[in-house]
């Protein structure tokens, strides 16, 4: 078990270069969001963005998408097929099965609820060859879909301890004793599978590498910030192109931004839109430290 240290994170976060582009930093497609819950794509795609993301597209039902236009500049949009309650819909799938091969990776889950919508999307691009990034309601679903685990593209899981449950069919009480133990067996039966294990102290497990963030403040403890941490983790993979590198200083990005707006700011009012604003302080932080 190796303890997440910020020399450790500056040495090998993802690199950018003087000469590159857009492309050279990721074609990420992100499918989610609700009429109930667009804040939370809404949050995964800003965190992205501020994560050094090249293109970002943001796959999300039709009703949302004027919202969703007022909220982000710098994201494009395919608006997609949705049912009266405001979730996808069935046809929605059709869309997707069209416009995957444009994309190098997939973020799948922030608002997208638990419905037949949903859990079409879901079988698509598990069956895609695309690496892809697993999170929110998706992970619930997930719980149908595991032997599709089962493959060439990298996975990574971002559950937190009621969600572990749900995929690996352990109660809570023995998670909470026993999780470095289930996330070994899990990583064993699926060894392209990376996973965010999210608690107070955040574990991540890849094959047999274990990592453990002991940073970080109870300011995270509020509903999004999932979603923000989801988002940096894209935005990660989308330049260094490596999903358990990606997890690893995703976790110790985002609980170092609490930690810095914990300076100037009451854990309680905290918000994870904060925390996506302090996120260029930490890559700046880190990149000094890597030149030092």
């Amino acid at each position: 078990m190796q303890i997440l240290e910020e020399r450790f994170i500056s040495e090998i976060l993802p690199k950018r270069k003087e000469d590159s582009h857009k492309g050279t930093y990721g074609k990420c497609l992100m499918i989610g969001g609700s009429a109930r819950m667009h804040g939370a794509i809404t949050l995964c795609a800003k965190a992205a963005l501020r994560s050094g993301i090249g293109t970002l597209t943001l796959f999300v039902p039709s009703c949302i998408r004027e919202i969703i236009s007022m909220k982000l500049d710098e994201a494009m949009l395919i608006p997609a097929p949705c049912n009266e309650e405001g979730y996808f819909s069935l046809e929605a799938t059709s869309l997707l099965e069209k416009e995957l091969s444009q994309f190098e990776f997939v973020v799948i889950g922030n608002g997208i609820g638990r419905g037949i919508g949903a859990r079409k999307l879901l079988e698509t691009v598990l069956f895609s060859h695309l690496p892809c990034i697993i999170d929110g309601d998706a992970l619930y679903l997930l719980k149908d879909y595991k032997h599709l685990l089962h493959r060439d593209a990298a996975v990574l899981l971002t559950p937190h301890p009621k969600e572990l449950s749900y995929l690996s069919a352990y109660p809570l009480e023995e998670i909470k004793i026993h999780r470095e133990q289930i996330l070994a067996a899990f990583c064993e039966t699926y060894p392209n599978v990376c996973i965010i294990a999210k608690d107070a102290k955040t574990m991540i497990a890849y094959q047999k590498d274990f990592f453990l963030n002991v940073i970080g403040n109870h300011g995270l403890a509020k509903g999004g910030s999932g979603d923000v941490l989801c988002g940096i983790c894209a935005g990660l993979y989308g330049q260094g192109k490596d999903m358990k590198t990606s997890a690893i200083c995703g976790v110790y990005v985002h609980a170092k931004a609490a930690d810095l707006l914990k300076e100037s700011m009451s854990c309680t009012s905290m918000l994870p839109s904060d925390v996506i604003e302090k996120l260029s302080d930490v890559f700046c932080l880190l990149e000094k430290r890597e030149n030092v």
